[in-house]
């Protein structure tokens, strides 16, 4: 139990230092593609283009951290069972 507990550990400080590492390098698109888009070096299309980037690498970061380790998995009630069952014959 000692080592599923540290593996546990250790896949929580990988997914942490992952969804960091996303956020700061989300960070450096977004601020990279304003300061060309004030100097009027990329278009607007490019400027959607990293925003939507910027976007996902959020998400994937919050993901990482703050989704739940395991997905439950579905289970029928009982009552859905029986009408299950029931509906075979």
């Amino acid at each position: 139990m000692a080592a599923i507990s540290a593996l546990r550990a250790v896949a929580r400080n990988v997914r942490r230092r992952a969804a960091v590492i996303f956020l700061k390098l989300a960070n450096l698109i977004l601020r990279a593609a304003i300061a060309l888009r004030e100097r009027r070096a990329i278009s607007d299309a490019v400027l959607r283009m990293a925003l939507s980037t910027v976007s996902r690498l959020e998400r994937a970061g919050s993901m990482l951290v703050l989704r739940p380790r395991r997905q439950p998995k579905y289970q029928l009630t009982q009552r859905q069972k029986e009408k299950f069952d029931g509906g075979i014959d």
